[in-house]
């Protein structure tokens, strides 16, 4: 029994420490915890956080495109050969200036030149022949001369025979027959110009009744208007002047009345006023009554000038008319006249021939020999002036054909299309040149191009007229100022565009920017960076990227307040650059940013100190936007 009481004794003591032993432990841990909570607290609210200030400051922000290209001269182009030869004369070297149309370049093509000799040769083969061909005219006309003086002596001699009479009819006939030919000629133009006369005077006519009688119409009109108005006006006049007429005769009684002592003196001054009322509105009357036909007078005069016009325009195309009819009569008349000339030469004719039937033909006979040799050196002489004009047109088709080959040959000299400088010389004295082969590069050092192939991304943000600049890149760099001046709207891929854009297989748009002045010093196919500037913000509140922060969307920039503890900031962002951002609202100039170090960020209420060393805005501005420069090419 007692070791069962013993033992419980045992349990239960045993139970009571183990009780102890747990208590004591959490008691232990709670103490380190409190203790790590408490020096962890106290830790950070005794050490403050080392920041950098930096300043928020006015500046420029800019939006920029950054692209490579190759610089050209102005005009920049390859002068090629304009024809196979060989080069005899280089006038010009690498640097020299040239004014267009200078010669640069002469070519020598045998084969041409050789042409040319040929075609020399030939003409003066040709001028000894077309000298021949004006010997022999002159030739031909003797015999005409010699054989017309021949008929002309046969008809001196035997002027009397009646053949000769009926050749001289016969030849007058001929003539009345072309000359009634010409007179039915005149007679036919007459008639048209008759017909066109008349259609003329129709036209008018028509137009005169078509246009001019409304407008007649309304000024008699008018007129009538303006003469019923006068006759109003008139009336009035009359009905003014007797008005007066009763008014000065009651003025008149008035003053009588006055005298006898009737009446007051105000009503004689009264009716004194009424008279001359009344001869106020009889003036006014007369005046509305020679004013309104002054008016009928002048609308009277441009009704009879408009008609005059009219009259004038008719009467002038009338006499036109009969101007004509004048002109066809006297045809008609000449060729009436012309055909009884005929009719009686013909009768003439009719009797020489009986009288030739009852006479012998020696004399015809030997005056149609004479005849026929006329006629054959006539026929001679016809062929001489044709074969002149042939050997004529011939030597003239020589000789254009001796100025092309002239002007080829003179196309061999190759010119300076523009004022400018020689940028290479391909080709030397003694080279046989094929054509199209390159001679030379020739540029305008007076004006420096950059072209670009812009991706289609950037493209639409480029206009013509931006600014730009131009970047050598190097150990000394040099920026250039320029200006878009050219912007393809289309787009194109290929190699050619994939080489510049570094983007292979990718479409570009070609764009040209001018520099605003000769560098100098640019080489023509250097490469070199431009970056385009598609926004432009001045004198803004500007901060570096770094010194902005986000929470989610929504950014924000520490700041420190009086008991110097950092606080979070809201502002709001505008413009943003590479290394700088617009504040559209938030900061103004000189408000103090803090910057964390990275390993260290910040919070709210954290306490902060000031880095002693030298601070961002205090210095480095100028090292910032140097470097800005690259970090903006890195990213285009």
């Amino acid at each position: 029994m007692m070791e069962i009481l013993g033992g419980e004794k045992f349990k239960e003591k045993f139970k009571q420490g183990t009780r102890w032993i747990i208590l004591s432990a959490a008691l232990v841990v709670v103490a380190a915890l409190v203790v790590v909570f408490y020096l962890r607290n106290s830790s950070g609210k005794s050490e403050a956080v080392e920041v950098s200030v930096i300043e928020a400051t006015k500046d420029g922000v800019e939006e920029i495109i950054n692209e490579s290209g190759t610089l050209e001269l102005g005009g920049q182009q390859i002068l090629k050969s304009p024809a196979d030869g060989t080069v005899v004369e280089v006038r010009a070297t690498v640097g020299d200036r040239v004014r267009a149309g200078e010669p640069i370049v002469v070519l020598r093509d045998p084969e041409r030149e050789t042409l040319l000799r040929n075609h020399q040769l030939e003409a003066q083969q040709k001028e000894l022949d077309l000298e021949t061909k004006r010997q022999q005219l002159t030739t031909a006309r003797e015999a005409v001369n010699l054989a017309a003086a021949k008929i002309n002596e046969i008809r001196n001699r035997y002027r009397a025979n009646p053949e000769n009479k009926l050749t001289e009819y016969q030849l007058q006939i001929q003539q009345k027959q072309t000359d009634i030919a010409e007179k039915r000629q005149q007679q036919q133009d007459a008639t048209t110009k008759l017909e066109t006369a008349r259609a003329k005077l129709q036209a008018e006519i028509r137009k005169a009744n078509s246009e001019s009688q409304p407008q007649l119409r309304q000024q008699q009109l008018q007129m009538q208007q303006q003469e019923m108005q006068i006759e109003s006006l008139r009336q009035k006049v009359i009905e003014a002047a007797e008005d007066l007429a009763a008014a000065e005769e009651k003025q008149q009684e008035d003053e009588q009345l006055v005298a006898r002592g009737f009446i007051a003196e105000s009503e004689l001054q009264e009716q004194k006023n009424t008279v001359r009322r009344a001869r106020s509105s009889l003036r006014d009357a007369e005046l509305a009554v020679t004013n309104a036909n002054i008016d009928q007078e002048k609308n009277r005069l441009q009704l009879q000038q408009t008609q005059t016009e009219i009259q004038d325009q008719i009467a002038q195309l009338r006499d036109e008319v009969t101007q004509a009819e004048r002109e066809l009569r006297q045809a008609q008349l000449a060729v009436k006249t012309a055909t009884i000339d005929i009719e009686t030469a013909s009768l003439n004719q009719e009797n020489i021939r009986e009288e030739i039937d009852t006479k012998a033909s020696t004399t015809a006979t030997e005056l149609r020999q004479a005849e026929i040799e006329l006629q054959q050196a006539n026929t001679n002489l016809n062929n001489a002036r044709d074969a002149l004009t042939a050997a004529n047109i011939e030597l003239d088709k020589h000789q254009l054909e001796r100025e092309k080959i002239e002007e080829t040959i003179q196309q061999n000299i190759v010119t300076a299309p523009i004022d400018g400088v020689v940028l290479e010389m391909k080709a030397k004295k003694g080279d046989v040149v094929k054509q199209s082969d390159e001679l030379l590069i020739q540029g305008n050092p007076a004006t420096e191009l950059v072209k670009l192939q812009i991706s289609t991304l950037n493209a639409p943000k480029v206009r013509r007229g931006q600014l730009a600049r131009v970047i050598l890149v190097g150990p000394e760099e040099k920026t250039f100022k320029g200006q878009v001046e050219e912007l393809s709207l289309v787009a194109t891929s290929g190699s050619a565009s994939s080489s510049s854009s570094g983007e292979s297989g990718l479409a570009t748009v070609s764009a040209t920017v001018r520099l605003d002045a000769p560098s100098g010093t640019l080489i023509p196919g250097s490469a070199v960076n431009v970056e385009i500037i598609v926004k432009q913000r001045q004198n803004v509140v500007v901060l570096p990227t770094e010194a902005i922060n986000f929470a989610g969307v929504e950014p924000f920039v520490w700041v420190q307040d009086n008991e110097g503890k950092a606080q979070k900031l809201t502002i709001t962002l505008g413009l943003e650059d590479v290394t700088a951002v617009e504040i559209a609202s938030g900061l103004k100039e000189g408000d103090k940013i803090l910057v964390a170090p990275l390993d260290n960020p910040l919070e709210e209420g954290m306490k902060v100190t000031v880095k002693s060393d030298k601070s961002p805005e205090s210095g480095g501005k100028d090292e910032k936007k140097s470097n800005s420069r690259s970090r903006r090419r890195r990213r285009g």
